[in-house]
């Protein structure tokens, strides 16, 4: 069922994982069409927690990004701006990443 699929990938992937997001979303959707009301109460708080994933995942990359650009701009050390550097691009790499993906 939608919502073995959902515990499953749960149980074994981040919470902000692009399949985790997309099994919410599908089953929000599935549970939207039957439509009683139990099932739009379901549907609403999945739709509730898969923004606040992605929420919460986009505000951590931001924060890391930005922490990076701090010490680029404090840290007089040259060779150190090639770590912060390559730090930064994993942190754009992710975010690509996750949206290509989404």
């Amino acid at each position: 069922t939608c919502w073995t699929l959902l515990l499953r990938c749960e149980h074994h992937l981040p919470d902000y994982h692009p399949l985790v997001i997309a099994a919410m979303l599908d089953l929000a959707g599935v549970l939207m069409k039957i439509g009683d009301e139990q099932s739009l109460r379901q549907s609403t708080r999945l739709l509730q927690r898969s923004n606040e994933r992605i929420s919460g995942f986009l505000a951590k990359l931001e924060g890391e990004f930005q922490d990076v650009q701090v010490l680029l701009k404090s840290d007089k050390d040259v060779s150190a701006h090639e770590r912060y550097r390559k730090r930064a691009q994993n942190v754009l790499a992710t975010l690509r990443a996750f949206v290509i993906r989404m």
